[in-house]
């Protein structure tokens, strides 16, 4: 009788990427519930509490439940143990390292154009539409939702054009909002009536009124449900419905206009067509890549 071999261990950044990634569902599921809560009860738990709800018990529901499918499933599926364990790690945190740049670098433009003169565009579809302040929950769910590629993405996509992706679409919304800021009058908010207005309350509180057009918080939306296509084609197209979501909630709370919703839409999309859609198409895998996007020994990847 031939001994089984034993199967091999993943590497310790294999489960870090893993418990990341877990963490990032964790607190977007944690908002969808609270939103769910919030429509029940108007405080929640309390603001602390409500926070605490989305950020860290729920997350750390969910961390736990991740790490032990992924290691049935590495247990189970031998082609899962095939792809490449950690690898990238780096080109993973780099990549979220440009995302955290975006918005500190929004907070630095927004401090370089204040008391400068602002430009208003016509508001009157906005104007139409309802007032919503329980889609703020929504539209905070961009900061964990937009990073969600980094962590799915396998090893043949070339890591330098992500990052780059990133960075390309950020670059333009900052000359924008720099050379042209263009505001948008707000509803006054009151904390005090329920959960939702006091989450917008802090939205208006950290982000200016004066960085509206185009709108990197939906352009990074978009980007992320683009990316998603590289990882499998039904999460691209979820993921672009749920960044179509998330515009959304910026017309619903005030936050953008039409016009800023579609330019962040199409700046994303032109950055991921020039740096990872086109070049997919000139450099497509060979006939020799697995099914799960792991090249054979000796085959190099795509690279940018």
């Amino acid at each position: 009788m031939t001994a089984t071999a034993p199967l091999p261990r993943p590497r310790w950044d294999f489960w870090v990427r893993y418990a990341l990634l877990a963490a990032l569902l964790g607190v977007i599921v944690g908002q969808w519930l609270m939103l769910l809560v919030g429509l029940v009860v108007p405080d929640g738990f309390g603001h602390l509490h409500s926070i605490l709800f989305c950020a860290l018990y729920v997350p750390l529901a969910v961390i736990p439940a991740t790490l032990w499918l992924v290691r049935r499933r590495w247990r189970r599926v031998p082609s899962f143990r095939e792809r490449p364990r950690g690898s990238d790690l780096r080109w993973t945190l780099l990549g979220l390292g440009a995302f955290v740049a975006w918005s500190q670098s929004y907070l630095a433009v927004a401090w370089f154009v204040e008391g400068r003169a602002l430009h208003y565009f016509p508001a009157a579809l906005e104007d139409a539409l309802p007032f919503v302040p329980a889609a703020t929950l929504v539209y905070l769910t961009v900061y964990w939702f937009a990073p969600l590629p980094l962590f799915l993405l396998r090893d043949p996509v070339p890591w330098r054009r992500v990052v780059a992706a990133y960075l390309l679409t950020l670059g333009p919304t900052l000359v924008a909002f720099a050379a042209f800021p263009v505001a948008m009058e707000r509803p006054v908010v009151d904390p005090g009536i329920d959960l939702f207005h006091w989450a917008l309350s802090v939205v208006h509180r950290a982000d200016p009124p004066y960085n509206c057009f185009p709108s990197s918080h939906c352009a990074m939306a978009m980007l992320g449900g683009l990316l998603l296509f590289d990882v499998d084609r039904r999460l691209g197209r979820l993921g672009v419905l749920y960044a179509g979501l998330i515009g959304l909630s910026t017309l619903l709370t005030r936050q953008h206009y039409l016009v800023d919703v579609l330019a962040g839409f199409a700046l994303a999309t032109a950055a991921w067509w020039a740096l990872l859609s086109r070049h997919r198409q000139r450099n497509p895998p060979g006939p020799t890549t697995g099914v799960d996007g792991r090249f054979p020994a000796g085959q190099a990847p795509l690279d940018g």
